[in-house]
């Protein structure tokens, strides 16, 4: 299969919305830092004084060119307000892109127990590791960008054995493994992105968790109501503002959620929106400018003037 690389460098403040406007047109997103030598997690930590630089991949077939227009478009709009490259765009095999990176993936160890092992890296587990085989393919979530190791972290600090969990944006699965891995009796795993949900797919069945892991395509709206005791979405800030209701409506009472993909600017707004939605806020944990908020379901229906207590909650946390 050959697809479209499109790749360009924006300043830091509009990877967000780059990112939207990609995930809105269907296209997998690549994040790539760079990074210096430090004392953070890996031994190295991300140069805040350059760009980041993002890469999609678009199937070079019918539509691909309304779509390619499409984002020029989007990306037009979004330079006259922060720093943007022009979109470069070049035809790539899937074979070829898919050898290239791989060296760049070495095994990752995170919190406690979790080892992310790239399925062509040996590795020997020590007793209590927790060991995740993961071939993300075309797919985001490989525990190397910041918002995926906070959330790997969370999870193991979060999920309890028999849970039921949600994870909204599955991207490689590699949160989903994490969750099933940690303890959680049922997972359901759903992407937008057809590419997505196949590699997420294969990634279940290579850690024979099939019985445990159920992956499809679709959004919040096709989860159940109440279903969940956690729901972690490592997606953009604003699908988690404009899904905040449906995150309260398919987190059972008492249940937590994970939130994450937002930089620091954008906090405040999504800590406001899932209050006024129904959650207490617990936390919010920072890697580098991007954040997580942990929050639970109230265990009562929000009452009059959500703003307010939102605003409350929201400058408490």
């Amino acid at each position: 299969m050959r697809w479209l690389e499109l790749a360009l460098a924006v300043d830091r403040e509009a990877v967000d919305a780059v990112v939207a406007a990609f995930a809105q047109q269907g296209v997998s997103v690549i994040i790539e830092e760079a990074i210096l030598p430090g004392s953070g997690w890996g031994a190295w930590e991300p140069d805040l004084s350059r760009p980041v630089r993002l890469r999609g991949y678009l199937p070079a077939g019918r539509g691909a060119r309304a779509r390619l227009r499409w984002l020029r478009q989007a990306f037009w709009h979004l330079s006259q307000l922060r720093p943007l490259d022009d979109l470069t765009v070049r035809t790539v095999d899937e074979a070829d892109w898919a050898e290239a990176w791989k060296q760049h993936f070495p095994v990752l160890h995170v919190g406690q127990r979790l080892v992310i092992r790239p399925s062509w890296q040996p590795y020997t587990p020590a007793p209590a590791e927790v060991v995740i085989d993961l071939d993300p393919g075309m797919a985001f979530g490989t525990g190397l960008h910041p918002t995926t190791h906070l959330c790997l972290l969370a999870l193991e600090q979060t999920v309890r054995p028999g849970d039921c969990v949600l994870d909204l944006g599955t991207g490689s699965g590699i949160l989903a493994l994490a969750a099933a891995r940690l303890g959680a009796a049922q997972v359901l795993a759903l992407d937008l992105d057809p590419e997505a949900v196949k590699v997420a797919s294969r990634n279940v069945a290579a850690n024979v968790l099939s019985e445990q892991i159920t992956v499809q395509p679709g959004t919040i709206e096709q989860a159940p109501t109440n279903a969940f005791d956690l729901v972690v979405a490592n997606i953009s800030a604003e699908v988690l503002i404009a899904s905040a209701a449906e995150l309260a409506r398919v987190t059972r009472p008492g249940g937590h959620a994970l939130l994450s993909g937002l930089l620091e600017e954008r906090e405040t707004e999504v800590a406001l929106a899932v209050a006024a939605a129904g959650f207490h806020l617990l936390a919010s944990r920072a890697e580098n400018d991007w954040r997580l908020i942990a929050a639970v379901r109230d265990t009562l229906e929000p009452t009059a003037e959500p703003e307010a207590r939102g605003q409350q909650r929201g400058s408490a946390a």
